[in-house]
This record gives structure tokens, C-alpha cells and sequence, in this order.
């Protein structure tokens, strides 16, 4: 790991109850994404209203108690835009100073899909989870006393997203990819610290990027439009790699596909209905938000 430890003094956005926090593609993936070209960080509320620039980034992910932003940013090297590729630097800002600080710098070929905040996000301790290479850990904050969770064989490598479960008992929740053996792909739930692993029944490969709902009832998670391919998500489909919407509860029961556009569409093609990663639920759970191609 290289930490990387500074500041940089910004104006700060203090966020409003249930407003939305999401990223805009930069304008054009296939250049550095820098400068005017970086990917932005915007908040909206739920009805549409109050649209605003936050800050330059991608991926971004809020504490549970609002305070503070974890996202990606990709101004170092890159020759073009992969939001699951190296040279990303994880940046914490403080929504209530709008101060920002890198506190973790990824080299070239450390491969990174998603991380996620733990519900203790004001603690200072073990607050990201992540997902580097083929392994998965927690880390303070700060980038700081880097934990790697056990790992097994080689199917771990494919565990990727990870996404915390709010309050009581944290469980991580996890989408893996594997494609050459029958159940293994699908989603997984473990401990914060990366024990018990366990498959969700009813779900498969092509099951992604799971969010848990505010009272950690369901996960909501997409459908991949493709078959199961252990290099999925490939940038030749970006941001579009989704069919359909659909939840589940933790134990595998109560599967509901939410939306229903076609299983298979290219998604490499304009005209097709196809949904991105990254799904946020209204606080009273009765719906899911997710971005698209409609």
C-alpha cells in the first residue's frame, strides 16, 4: 500500500435528509480523466430538486451519519477513463469543512470495482471496506492499519462491491463473478471482519452491486445483461452493464425482479434499455432509485 497523507482546503456542501448523492461520467472516457474531463460528484434531492456540483471524483459513498464522502479520483496517470482500474486515489472529504484528503493511492495495477463505508464512520477506526486485486479489506479512514480479510482459493478473487449493512450486527455484502463453476458466482454476506462467508441462496453470477436497504431487510441489486464472464464488467459496455432491478431478502428468500425490460439487450447499442451500477433506497424503503438508459 502507499498512503498518501494531505489536505486541501475546499468550500463545504453540507447535505440535506434524504438527498441523493451520484456521479457524472467525464465527458469523454477514451481521455485523461483531468481537468475540465474529470467526472464529477453532484447532490439531488429525491423529487429532482436542488441539483448541485459537489466536488471532482466518482464512486462516491456517504457516511451514516452524513458527515463524510469517500469517492475515486483518477488525476494522476491515466491515459483514459477506468473507474475500476489502477492509479486511483480513494479521497475523504469532510462535508461539513469541505475539506478533502487522499488517504489512499492505488498504483497501476491494483484493480479496485467498489468500497463502502461502515456505519461507524465517525469512530476513526476500520471505517472502508474495500476490494483490491483478489482481496478484500478494511481500513481507517485515513488509509491507515490495513486489515486483509481471510481468503481461501481463488474464487475469493472474484468477490467484489462490497457494501455494509447499517447498525446491530454488520454484514457485508459482496457480488462475485465466477462463471466456470456452478454455484459459486452470486452474492455473499460475511462478517465486518470477513469471516463467515456465505453464498445468498437464489442468486447467481449475473446477480451485482448490492445496497442494502435502510433497515437492512433487503439488498437491491441489478442483473448483468450478459452471460457470466469471470472479466466482467468490461469499459467496452460503460456505464450500461444492467437489464433489470431486482431485490432480495439477506436469507435468499422473497426474490422480486422490479423492473422488466429484456433479459438479454446489447448495451453497447444506444437504443437499448440497460441500468448502471449503484442503487440507493427512499427512506421509508418503499422504493428504489437507479440510473439508466430508458
Amino acid at each position: 500500500l502507499v498512503i498518501i497523507s494531505f489536505a486541501m482546503a475546499v468550500s463545504a456542501q453540507e447535505l440535506r435528509p434524504t438527498e441523493i448523492i451520484y456521479s457524472r461520467m467525464p465527458t469523454n472516457i477514451n481521455a485523461p480523466p483531468t481537468g475540465t474531463n474529470q467526472p464529477t460528484i453532484w447532490a439531488v434531492g429525491q423529487d429532482g430538486s436542488n441539483d448541485r456540483f459537489i466536488t471532482n471524483g466518482t464512486m462516491p459513498r456517504i457516511s451514516d451519519d452524513g458527515r463524510f464522502l469517500v469517492f475515486k479520483s483518477y488525476t494522476r496517470a491515466p491515459s483514459f477513463f477506468d473507474p475500476y482500474g489502477g492509479y486511483a486515489d480513494f479521497i475523504v472529504r469532510d462535508l461539513a469543512t469541505g475539506q478533502e484528503t487522499v488517504s489512499l493511492s492505488l498504483g497501476f495495477n491494483n484493480n479496485n470495482s467498489g468500497f463502502s463505508l461502515s456505519p461507524e464512520s465517525n469512530q476513526g477506526n476500520y471505517e472502508i471496506v474495500t476490494d483490491r486485486d483478489c482481496f478484500m479489506f478494511k481500513l481507517n479512514r485515513d488509509g491507515t492499519s490495513p486489515f486483509q480479510f481471510p481468503w481461501e482459493n481463488a474464487f475469493y478473487c472474484y468477490d467484489d462491491f462490497p457494501a455494509v449493512r447499517r447498525g446491530g450486527a454488520q454484514l457485508i455484502s459482496s457480488s462475485n463473478k465466477v462463471a466456470t463453476t456452478p454455484d459459486i458466482g452470486g452474492l455473499y454476506t460475511m462478517a465486518i471482519t470477513g469471516a463467515n462467508r456465505q453464498r445468498i441462496p437464489n442468486t447467481t453470477c449475473r446477480d451485482f452491486h448490492a445496497a442494502w436497504s435502510n433497515d437492512n431487510q433487503y439488498l437491491a441489486f441489478g442483473t448483468v445483461f450478459t452471460a457470466c464472464n469471470n472479466n466482467f464488467p468490461s469499459l467496452f459496455y460503460y456505464p450500461y452493464f444492467i437489464s433489470n432491478l431486482v431485490v432480495i431478502k439477506p436469507d435468499g428468500t422473497g426474490r422480486q425482479q422490479l423492473t422488466n425490460y429484456p433479459t438479454n439487450p446489447d448495451c453497447s447499442q444506444t437504443n437499448a434499455n440497460c441500468l448502471t451500477f449503484g442503487y440507493a433506497w427512499t427512506s421509508d424503503n418503499s422504493k428504489v432509485i437507479a440510473a439508466g438508459r430508458i
